[in-house]
């Protein structure tokens, strides 16, 4: 009744347009397929534990690839807000308690796979008690003043 249905636009970028994979665990296996074919690693609120792995899993399935990889084809995401202190900036984020390690934020699925154990502490000494989100705030996130989020993406 309907007639067969194809698609009717097509990419402008020949093979096709960019591609991004993004990952989450230390050595990554799809940040590492991301290198090796030369899609664009993609990195969800980047923890400042995993990041030197991260891009190490980049590197290697680059390698089996054959390929360069690029930092500059990397997208990272974080939370961000920038107040005009840093003091503003995270005042609304004192006294929560839905920060990155409890399980009212992620869905059941999410929790059955560990997801919300991704560290978020700056070392392991740091207990998972510790991690407030206004801790996060301080050391992961680009929270604070315009200097204060400079300063942590010249860090990035």
């Amino acid at each position: 009744m309907f007639g067969t249905l194809k698609p009717h636009i097509f990419p402008l970028q020949k093979p096709h347009p960019p591609i991004g994979v993004a990952g989450l665990s230390k050595n990554s296996d799809t940040l590492q397929l991301a290198g090796e074919r030369g899609f664009w690693p993609m990195k969800p609120q980047p923890e400042p534990g995993l990041r030197g792995s991260h891009w190490d899993a980049v590197e290697e399935g680059a390698a089996r690839g054959k390929r360069t990889a690029k930092r500059s084809d990397c997208a990272w995401s974080a939370r961000s807000f920038v107040a005009d202190t840093d003091a503003e900036a995270i005042a609304p984020l004192r006294g929560r308690h839905d920060g990155p390690h409890d399980d009212r934020v992620l869905p059941a699925p999410a929790r059955r796979v560990r997801l919300h154990r991704v560290p978020q502490a700056r070392s392991p000494s740091v207990p998972d008690s510790d991690v407030t989100p206004e801790y996060c705030a301080k050391h992961n996130w680009l929270i604070g003043s315009p200097a204060t989020v400079a300063d942590k993406l010249n860090a990035l």
